[in-house]
């Protein structure tokens, strides 16, 4: 199985980053946390995704990119969570990692 920082390094890093501002609190409101997720809507971007998931673009122009925030979201939080931060099991880490990038998909 691959994982989704072979699979989507850059999604995986702008994740990370998300994640780490997030646990330093450094979103004091939603404007400076949308500007720096604003990668994620470029076009580049979006196509580099749906090369390697289908349908991403779909996900990316949903609701003016809104899903595609949420997704982004729902994996630095989890990569925040205790339970996925203390995991021993690399399969359980990867199995997390693709169900918060896959969890919109249709």
């Amino acid at each position: 199985m691959f994982t989704v920082e072979e699979k989507l390094p850059s999604f995986w890093n702008l994740s990370k980053k998300i994640a780490s501002d997030l646990r330093a609190e450094k979103f004091p409101d939603w404007e400076p946390l949308i500007q720096q997720i604003s990668p994620l809507l470029e076009q580049s971007f979006i196509e580099s995704m749906d090369k390697t998931i289908p349908g991403w673009r779909k996900i990316a122009t949903l609701h003016d990119g809104q899903t595609a925030i949420h997704t982004l979201l729902v994996l630095a939080t989890c990569l925040n969570l205790p339970e996925y931060t203390l995991l021993a099991d690399t399969q359980t880490c990867m199995e997390i990692e693709w169900a918060a990038v896959l969890h919109d998909l249709d």
